[in-house]
Formats: structure tokens, C-alpha cells, sequence
């Protein structure tokens, strides 16, 4: 990193710009991006952001409560609010949706500076503007990055981040102030909480915070005063979510691993992290979990080495600098959920290293400003810094591409996590969207032979449907009734592909099952009516065509259906 000594531009307002302008340069190609991966299922089908009254819904309701049948441990009501503003400022214009996660981007990253500037001055009592801005700038590039800022969906953890930071900015400020000082610091805590459950970590943060950077210990009745307003924000945020989710969705991820297992699995987990925080190459939107089994295996053995090792040389480090210190803290903290196995499908994800990346360049900051003192040296590390910029900028720039769509996004991820049966069927439907149906056909029957799940025989009945090949996505439709009958909407393909063969015997068994399982569905009621309808039961067709328009108003074949059932009831009169 660059000299400790006094920055040539003391403005804090100059610093600023410098970072925007980094920032937009690394993500500025992302507004040319569209709507990947989930942000179709959050954004463009979600109808609780395209109306200010569904507020109430948001904040009572589980995160995926729009569906009206989703069960789920995440209660994230501003995932859905910041979507509202983006809807009511851009539409369903992705650019602007991406403008939203650019800019909280780049207020993440000015906060990295403000708390390594306070958190260097602090330790060391003499300004480190350039320390704090190499801290920032590297925090601005670092390609892990681009899983949460390129694709809209992620934007629970840049929210995070940005009331996390904040939280912590301040409470450094005020905290030998009087106790309402305290409030504000406290409502970003609950603001964080309101955006990802991760925020429920900062309290353990700032107990960090008191203990290495605030130089009088307070009496034990003070600190009780000063952290009361986290503890009802917690109690608050904890009696909302339990009254909102009820009990926990049930979590089984992995079950064939022990308890033991599942231990021994944290350490290579955790040199997979922080390789990639160093060494960000090959970076993949799903990574492939291949558990170790046994401590004989040399993965397991020589991970629980290293992960002592590290941590040995990072607790040495954190004896000599108090910024160090509260980085290391910082960066392991945010993470601990990471590594609960069990609850995680794909335990390594790039989006969970945003928050930690920031204890990571304090942490190095602070190994800076402690240890390297010779000017020669310096000069060497501002060296480093620029290549690393360079080096990190570039392979930002360039990730963001793959991010453009789908296609771009799951054609670069099958070529790293071929054996992953969600990446293929992702590429399928991508391929099929373009048009490209036997490619997609392919893609879609290796997704059913890596994992037999209802929803990738749906998708590959639904390839072969637009092939033209009915009977081979009847024998698919048929495969995913059976391995979930309960499935509403394998009973729905089904039911409606039978109806359009002729078979309206079999198409009313099954969409009258669809209906019963999900009376939420509006397409299963519109295919029901068409069946009844083409039978001659045209009371039973105005009713699920009655039930269609209700549950979407807004879709003009099935008001058609409606009015046509309507003049052909009333010509049988």
C-alpha cells in the first residue's frame, strides 16, 4: 500500500470523487447488463413491487411471500423495498436497477475509507489518507466483488454492508458520547437486520471495536447503557420475524455428512475463502461442494494447517496493531454463517465475502501502518498496490461480462462446475429462450441424469413441447408427476398438454389436482376452464375462468376465455 505520510489531497469531498470515479469505471459496463438468475423471480415477477400498497405485505410477510405458497427462514423486507424504488424510478428497466446496486457500491466503498481513516488516526493519532484510500481503492476493484454488485439479486448484501459500516462509523464517533448518542448507530443495526440476517453479527463487532480501539474500559453499568438500544433492536427485529416466519423452515442440506464431517469440512472451506480474497481467479457463480470425508485425506489435514497457520500469524499481527486487530475480527465474524454447512446447498459463494472484504484491507492496513516503517519499502508496497489495482480492475471489468444474461452467466459456469446438475438446467432454459431447442434438450437432459428433480423434467417436457415432440414431453410431464404428485405445476404441464391432445379425461384428473394444491395459480385455472369449456361444462369453465381474472386481472387471454364462456353459456339457454 502507498506511504502513510499525508496524502497530497486532504479533501475529503476530492477523495470522494476519485473513489465514484474508480468505481464507475470497474462497474460502469454493468448497466448494460440485463436480468440474470434470480432477478427475474425477484424483480420482474415479483408483483409486491409494483404497487406502494403492498407495504404491509412486505414487512409481514417471508421474503418469498409474493408466491403466496413459499416457505423460507428469510425475513428481508427492503430487498423488496429498495425493487419498489427501482420500479417506480426506472420501470422494469434493468439499467437502472443496476444503477441502484453502482451506487450503493460506491457508498460501501467511501465508508471503507471513512472507517479506515478513523480507525488508523485513532491507533496511531496522525492522518493515513493514503493508507485509507488504498484500503478503499482496493476494496472498490476486487473482482469477488462482481457476484453481488453486477447481478441485481444481491443487493440484500450491499444494503448490509452499507448500514453495517455505517453503524460501526458512527458508534466509533459517539462512543464516549452520551448514551443517546448511541440511537442512530443503533437504527442502521436494525436497518442492516431489516436487509440480511448476517446484521445480527455487528453488536459482537462493536464489543470488538470497544476493546481494541477505545483506550478507557468503561464501567460495567455504562457499557450496559451503551448497548441497551442494540439489545431492544434485536429483541424488537427477533419478536417480528418470529411472529412473521413462525417456526424455522425445516434444514437438511447434506445429510450424509456427520457431525464430524461437517466440522472437518469448515477448514478447506475457509482456505477456499480467503485464497480467493488474495487470489480472486476462476471465479464461478456456483461452485461445486465436494465434501472431505475422513482427516486422512490430504485436503482435510493440510487445510487444518493452514488455517492454524493463518490464524497464528494473523493473531501475531493483531498483537501489534489494534486496526488489525478489529479487521481480523471483521473479517471472520460476518463469515461464521458461512461455514454452518448444513443449511447452505453450495456451501462457498462469492457474495459472502463482501462484508468480511472490508475487515480484510483494515487488516492489511493495519499491517501496514504497524510494521512497515523503512520508506524504501513503502515505495515498494505503493508498487505492489498499483499492479494489484491494475490486476483487479481488469478482471472486474471482465467478469461483468459474463453477468450480461443468462446464457453469458451459465455457459461460463457449466465449463467450471460441470457435475452441477442447477447449472445445466439453467443453460437449458437460457438455450431455449434464444431459440436453440436441441442444445437446450441437451443441456436439460444431463441436468435430469446428474439430479432425476421434478423441476428439470418439467423443463426438459416444456423443450420438447416447443420442438414439437408432444409425446416425448408428455413421457417427461409424467416422470415429474411421479416423482411429485404433489407438484401443482408438473400437474398443470400435464393436465394442459393432454387437454391439447384430446385426452380431456386425463387433462381434468390433473388439473383439477393442480388447482386443489395451488388455488393461487391462475394459469392452472384458465387451463382448467379450457377443459371444461371444450367438454361443454360451461358453468364449471366461468367459474375457473372467474378465478383466473381474479388472481391476474391484467392478462388479456383469460378475460378473452371469459367473455367467449360467457356467449357460449348464454346461446345454450
Amino acid at each position: 500500500m502507498i506511504s502513510r505520510a499525508s496524502f497530497s489531497i486532504r479533501s475529503r469531498s476530492a477523495v470522494a470523487l476519485i473513489l465514484v470515479a474508480v468505481v464507475c469505471v470497474a462497474y460502469g459496463n454493468t448497466l448494460v447488463n440485463g436480468f440474470v438468475y434470480d432477478d427475474e423471480f425477484q424483480v420482474l415477477k415479483n408483483p409486491w413491487i409494483r404497487d406502494i400498497r403492498h407495504l404491509p405485505a412486505i414487512f409481514s410477510s417471508e421474503v418469498w411471500g409474493f408466491k403466496g405458497t413459499s416457505i423460507s427462514n428469510y425475513y428481508r423486507p427492503l430487498l423488496h423495498v429498495v425493487y419498489m424504488a427501482g420500479y417506480h424510478l426506472f420501470g422494469l428497466k434493468a439499467w437502472g436497477f443496476h444503477a441502484i446496486n453502482l451506487l450503493l457500491h460506491v457508498v460501501a466503498t467511501i465508508l471503507v475509507y471513512l472507517l479506515a481513516e478513523a480507525l488508523l488516526s485513532k491507533e496511531h493519532s496522525r492522518p493515513f489518507w493514503g493508507l485509507a484510500l488504498s484500503s478503499a481503492l482496493v476494496f472498490a476493484v476486487h473482482p469477488i466483488h462482481t457476484e453481488v454488485v453486477a447481478p441485481v439479486m444481491s443487493v440484500t448484501d450491499l444494503l448490509l454492508t452499507v448500514f453495517y459500516i455505517s453503524a460501526i462509523y458512527l458508534h466509533l464517533r459517539f462512543v464516549q458520547r452520551d448514551w443517546y448518542f448511541n440511537l442512530l448507530p443503533a437504527v442502521l443495526f436494525g436497518l442492516a437486520l431489516l436487509s440480511k440476517e448476517i446484521g445480527i453479527t455487528l453488536p459482537l463487532v462493536l464489543l470488538a471495536s470497544d476493546y481494541f480501539l477505545v483506550k478507557e474500559r468503561a464501567p460495567l453499568l455504562k457499557l450496559a447503557v451503551r448497548y441497551a438500544p442494540y439489545l431492544v433492536v434485536s429483541l424488537l427485529y427477533l419478536a417480528v420475524r418470529g411472529s412473521v416466519l413462525g417456526a424455522f423452515a425445516p434444514i437438511n442440506r447434506h445429510p450424509d455428512l456427520s457431525g464430524f464431517q461437517l466440522i472437518l469440512n469448515v477448514f478447506p472451506l475457509a482456505v477456499e475463502y480467503g485464497f480467493k480474497l488474495l487470489v480472486p481467479v476462476e471465479l464461478n457463480a456456483m461452485y461445486e461442494f465436494h465434501p472431505v470425508l475422513s482427516f486422512a485425506e490430504p485436503r482435510a489435514f493440510l487445510s487444518v494447517l493452514a488455517v492454524l497457520a493463518v490464524a497464528a500469524l494473523c493473531l501475531t499481527v493483531a498483537q501489534r496493531s489494534k486496526t488489525a486487530a478489529f479487521g481480523l475480527v471483521l473479517t471472520v465474524v460476518p463469515l461464521l454463517p458461512a461455514f454452518y454447512i448444513r443449511a447452505i446447498p453450495y456451501p462457498f459463494a462469492e457474495r459472502y465475502l463482501y462484508l468480511p472484504s472490508v475487515g480484510a484491507v483494515l487488516f492489511l492496513a493495519g499491517l501496514v501502518a504497524g510494521y512497515v516503517r523503512n520508506p524504501k519499502h513503502l515505495r515498494g508496497l505503493a508498487g505492489v498496490l498499483g499492479v494489484v489495482l491494475c490486476w483487479y480492475l481488469a478482471a472486474t471489468v471482465q467478469r461483468n461480462v459474463v453477468w450480461k444474461d443468462n446464457y453469458t452467466l451459465w455457459s461460463d459456469t457449466v465449463t467450471k462446475s460441470p457435475g452441477n446438475a442447477v447449472v445445466h438446467n439453467n443453460l437449458g432454459e437460457a438455450l431455449k429462450l434464444m431459440g436453440r431447442l436441441p442444445e437446450a434438450i441437451v443441456e436439460l437432459k444431463k441436468a435430469t441424469q446428474l439430479d432425476p428433480h421434478t423441476e428439470y423434467f418439467r423443463h426438459l417436457g416444456n423443450a420438447y413441447y416447443e420442438a414439437g415432440d408432444r409425446r416425448e414431453a408428455i413421457r417427461q410431464y409424467e416422470k415429474a408427476v411421479s416423482l411429485e404428485p404433489r407438484n401443482p405445476m408438473a400437474r398443470n404441464d400435464l393436465g394442459s398438454l393432454y387437454g391439447e391432445m384430446g385426452d380431456f379425461g386425463q387433462s381434468i384428473v390433473h388439473l383439477e389436482a393442480a388447482v386443489g394444491l395451488d388455488p393461487l395459480q391462475p394459469d392452472s385455472h384458465f387451463n382448467l376452464g379450457m377443459a371444461y369449456r371444450d367438454t361443454g361444462r360451461l358453468d364449471r369453465a366461468v367459474e375457473q375462468f372467474e378465478a383466473a381474472v381474479r388472481l391476474n386481472p391484467n392478462e388479456p387471454a383469460f378475460r378473452s376465455a371469459l367473455s367467449e364462456a360467457y356467449r357460449l353459456k348464454e346461446r345454450s339457454k
